[in-house]
């Protein structure tokens, strides 16, 4: 239990009432060491089947640098304060969260569950204009934008999961500046290459939503609408002519922005459904007015031709939060009903009702 030792190892006159500093500052343990050791910078890869053999002397002495600086973090976690916490959280939360894909399952799962409890437990409550708070967080959320852009999708995930559970506990604290600025990093987040990480984005912003005044969503509702059908407008004519550059073997530079031009659409798209299925799953038992026009651009996705797998993958993303809406207002269906026009409720019932084996 070295890491306690030296977490608290220093003199106890620090103790004194006088001393601003915390335990974990007042520490003399190299916490830049033991991150560099911890090779955080050098583990941002994906392993597969290429991972380091568990003889490696080197790679030997990362684990136990890894699993120290968690056991460091969880320490902190759990006998310190929120001091404590911030003393450490630059050097020794990234070793956390790009430990998530460690090839080592004791280490990824002790990853996760120290990442979990810290975004839990971490409280940041400041009064207004004060600039020590402020600095915190603008440090956290710099290390949590940094970490947004790994390479591994796993990172990624830990990095959005954390930000929301601290998001919870803080968001009345929050400036609208900062609101914005973590409803970006979620936005981004929708057209991550991983689904699952889309998958978690979009119930992330469902949880942001509940947040929001009813007049901020319906204008997003609005503008989403708009570049889903816009986006779904342009992507057949795009795809098209991307095969017909292939086709007439043109130059690889003209075919390249051709098809960086089909990416950005459906990234567009992506971005636009997703986000529409988040407002319609921020409401399982109520109907606001700016609710119902979304079902028939959100239906329109169920019938676009196949032709890439990201219009797969929308089309089940749609079908999943028709099927969800209907399920958490199904005791009020047909009061829910009236607030619907026939086209919308086409919609929900073709995917809602299942087609019979007569007709």
């Amino acid at each position: 239990m070295l890491f306690v030792l030296g977490a608290y190892g220093f003199p106890s006159s620090l103790w004194s009432a006088q001393s601003s500093s915390c335990p974990v500052a007042a520490s003399a343990l190299p916490l830049d060491h033991l991150a560099t050791t911890a090779a955080v910078n050098s583990d941002d890869v994906d392993y597969g089947k290429d991972a380091p053999k568990e003889g490696d002397a080197e790679h030997a002495t990362s684990l136990h640098a890894k699993e120290t600086a968690m056991q460091w973090l969880s320490c902190c976690e759990k006998h310190g304060d929120t001091r404590d916490m911030i003393a450490v959280l630059d050097a020794l939360l990234p070793v956390a969260l790009l430990s998530q894909h460690d090839p080592k399952p004791e280490v990824a799962v002790q990853a996760k569950n120290v990442t979990d409890a810290v975004s839990s437990s971490l409280r940041m409550y400041f009064v207004p204009r004060d600039e020590m708070g402020e600095r915190n967080l603008d440090s956290l959320f710099a290390l949590l934008e940094r970490l947004s852009t790994s390479q591994i999708w796993k990172t990624r995930g830990a990095v959005l999961r954390f930000m929301m559970t601290f998001a919870f506990y803080h968001w009345v604290f929050f400036s609208s500046e900062l609101k914005q600025r973590i409803h970006a990093l979620v936005s981004a987040f929708l057209t991550d290459e991983q689904r699952e990480v889309q998958a978690m984005a979009k119930y992330a912003l469902r949880s942001l939503i509940h947040n929001e005044q009813p007049a901020v969503v319906e204008a997003m509702s609005v503008r989403l609408t708009l570049n889903a059908q816009q986006a779904r407008t342009k992507f057949p004519k795009l795809q098209r002519r991307c095969q017909r550059l292939e086709a007439d073997h043109a130059p690889e530079e003209e075919l390249e922005n051709a098809r960086q031009r089909v990416r950005a659409i459906e990234a567009e798209m992506t971005k636009s459904v997703l986000g529409l299925s988040a407002i319609v799953l921020a409401f399982p038992h109520d109907v606001p007015d700016f609710v119902p026009p979304m079902f028939e651009e959100l239906g329109r996705f169920l019938y676009l031709k196949k032709s890439s797998s990201t219009v797969s993958y929308l089309e089940k993303a749609v079908k999943e939060t028709l099927l969800d809406f209907k399920r958490t207002h199904q005791d009020n269906w047909l009061e829910t009903k009236t607030k619907f026009s026939r086209a919308q409720l086409d919609v929900i019932e073709d995917v809602a009702i299942a087609p019979s084996y007569f007709s």
